[in-house]
């Protein structure tokens, strides 16, 4: 597909997006456009800042003084300012649109995606502030607002939907092997069980949900939760809607700690154990067959290997 193909498919997509969300996506560019304007108060006022610390050390032949530290200039950071945005929206938004909370409410912060890079200059100093300023103009209420529906209700995007679920399979579950990218399989006298790697560097400590740990469960499980509720399987969706909540409540009052093989239920549809190297997702025979029937139909490169 040619550039210009291309960019007529994304502008077609994203006019059935709009369609789709209707007022929520005027409310969610209004908010983008609020949260731009606070960036640019931000930008200006530590640029002013800093004509003022240079005009001070001119004034006394001292060159550069910062006489008005940078930090006091951005009393809320970009991100918090975004998540507390995000968060208006999802409450105003979810009451409407959701089909599924589970038994904890809903989930919404692993869907803001901020993975700003490490600092190349001074932390605190003008371009540092002003790097944080210029990453967080990346980010979008409107697409978090897309996130929003397709994890709540993603019948309203369903193409969006599909694609997003399994490429969060697929980066939680999916390895390289000789044959090709593939989900391994445990069957046997139990249910079946892919595993999410748990990988571990240097210092990381043993028997520890780490961050990037917990945010691939998150994923891996709503992806099986978005294919359910694709199929109107809302059981499913709402059963691992409650083992996340789960599994969060227990974590927390362990510091993130946990056993071999501790446990958390999705019903009768599926069992979470974490092990010292891997999250062992335990399938049952209904959310099984729609795995490999979804990646059957949507996912035709990516082999189920049984083991």
């Amino acid at each position: 597909m040619d550039t210009a193909e291309s960019g007529t498919e994304s502008g077609n997509e994203a006019q059935a997006v709009d369609d789709a969300l209707g007022g929520y996506a005027i409310l969610a560019r209004e908010l983008d456009n609020a949260y731009r304007s606070a960036l640019d108060r931000m930008q200006a006022r530590i640029i002013e800042t800093d004509g003022i610390n240079a005009h001070v050390g001119a004034l006394l032949d001292r060159g550069y003084v910062e006489i008005i530290p940078f930090g006091a200039e951005i009393i809320t950071s970009p991100r918090e300012l975004f998540v507390a945005l995000a968060d208006a929206l999802a409450q105003k938004v979810l009451p409407e649109i959701a089909h599924v909370a589970g038994r904890g409410g809903w989930r919404t912060r692993d869907l803001i995606e901020w993975d700003e890079p490490a600092p190349t200059s001074l932390v605190g100093g003008r371009e540092y502030l002003l790097g944080k300023i210029e990453y967080a103009r990346a980010q979008s209420l409107l697409e978090f607002l897309r996130r929003i529906v397709i994890r709540f209700n993603p019948n309203v995007l369903p193409g969006m939907a599909i694609r997003h679920a399994t490429d969060d399979l697929v980066a939680t579950f999916a390895v390289e092997t000789a044959m090709g990218t593939a989900i391994p399989v445990r069957r046997g006298h139990e249910p079946a069980i892919i595993r999410m790697l748990m990988t571990r560097h240097g210092d990381d400590p043993m028997w520890q949900v780490l961050q990037r740990h917990h945010g691939g469960i998150v994923r891996g499980a709503n992806a099986l939760a978005t294919m359910a509720m694709l199929r109107k399987e809302m059981a499913i969706a709402m059963s691992m809607s409650d083992m996340l909540n789960q599994m969060d409540v227990q974590l927390a009052q362990t510091s993130m700690r946990y056993e071999a093989g501790q446990a958390f239920h999705g019903g009768g549809y599926m069992r979470l154990a974490l092990q010292r190297d891997g999250a062992d997702f335990h399938l049952g025979p209904s959310v099984y067959e729609l795995l490999r029937e979804v990646v059957a139909e949507h996912c035709p490169d990516v082999l189920l290997v049984q083991h």
